[in-house]
């Protein structure tokens, strides 16, 4: 078993940082240590909810595989819960993760060689050598944390029954 234990490195910037849990314990890594880290280039893009296709463009990140190791791995049967700064979450199962040998997703800090806005760094994006587009949800900007935590088992609602329709 892991000890019941929390390591902070400093973050460059105040109150910046991302924080990577699981069950036992967490790391923050802060923004210096996240660019320190093995990095990957690619491009990549999504599609907004309007339907707009942003990209793809070219960015750098670390691979969130990379970084669920800091606390232990990320498993098949794990998900991990991604938080924003703005408050915004997902739930991303481990196939929104590990999709592919072709598409990898990254925790984004560049974009087209140059460091990303203060108000979007860092991004979650899916980024490889065939230039993936995903759905814009996926693609959560000022990632604050990340919690490994048991998937969420898939399950399916069966409605049945009268429906009154008022006019």
């Amino acid at each position: 078993d892991v000890p019941a234990t929390t390591a902070l490195i400093q973050s460059s910037l105040p109150g910046r940082g991302v924080r990577m849990k699981n069950e036992t314990w967490s790391i923050v890594y802060g923004d210096q240590q996240i660019r320190n880290i093995t990095s990957y280039t690619a491009d990549g893009g999504f599609e907004t909810s309007t339907g707009r296709i942003v990209g793809p463009d070219t960015y750098t990140g670390v691979n969130v595989t990379l970084l669920c190791e800091a606390v232990g791995g990320l498993a098949e049967d794990q998900s991990a819960i991604i938080k924003a700064r703005d408050g915004y979450a997902i739930t991303y199962n481990y196939n929104n993760i590990i999709i592919d040998e072709s598409t990898t997703m990254v925790l984004a800090y560049e974009f087209n060689g140059e460091p990303m806005d203060e108000e979007v760094v860092p991004r979650i994006v899916y980024i490889g050598p065939d230039a993936p587009i995903v759905d814009g949800h996926l693609s959560i900007k000022m990632v604050e944390s990340i919690e490994l935590a048991p998937m969420v088992p898939e399950y399916f609602l069966n409605l049945s029954g009268a429906c009154l329709l008022y006019t």
